[in-house]
């Protein structure tokens, strides 16, 4: 799923970094003199910026597939609860509770998407080129958190039928 997926991208690039990196070191053992080490410091000083922020998406790229999982579970959890609310219905009995209190969830998962694209943006933000990686967390903390509370509002109206 999504979390193979964003294993499979950081992977993809640590394995790239770490090519880089081995290629790197053998340039600086094989430096005869000062004038090729500064060109080797100048090679990695260059290439810094991208390692950065290829590190900090990789990052990203797994916490963003984890939490887009978790979001899925919920989804199939509200589809399998509308699917027992028909039966619940066709058998005679109101469901206006339980009608409110999906909207309530759905409404919180609404909120937890909207955070995860501003997390996104960060991770891959075009603008400034430097990734703020506590930022793109702090939005995938405040994403999960709205994930939690619908989490609730679904536990509470499971509760509500089962005692």
């Amino acid at each position: 799923g999504e979390i193979n997926t964003g294993r499979y991208q950081a992977l993809k690039i640590k394995e790239s970094e770490k090519n880089w990196l081995t290629d790197h070191q053998k340039k600086i053992e094989a430096a005869n003199s000062l004038e090729d080490l500064n060109s080797a410091s100048a090679e990695f000083e260059n290439r810094y910026p991208q390692m950065d922020t290829e590190t900090k998406q990789a990052v990203g790229e797994i916490l963003l597939a984890k939490e887009n999982n978790l979001g899925g579970q919920v989804d199939q959890f509200i589809n399998n609860l509308n699917t027992k609310l028909t039966e619940i219905r066709q058998a005679g009995e109101a469901t206006t509770f339980a009608d409110r209190g999906i909207i309530n969830t759905k409404n919180k998962l609404e909120l937890f998407r909207t955070k995860l694209t501003q997390s996104r943006e960060v991770f891959y933000s075009k603008n400034s080129g430097k990734i703020e990686l506590f930022t793109g967390q702090q939005k995938l903390l405040e994403a999960n958190q709205y994930l939690r509370e619908a989490v609730n509002f679904l536990s509470e109206l499971i509760k509500s039928y089962t005692g």
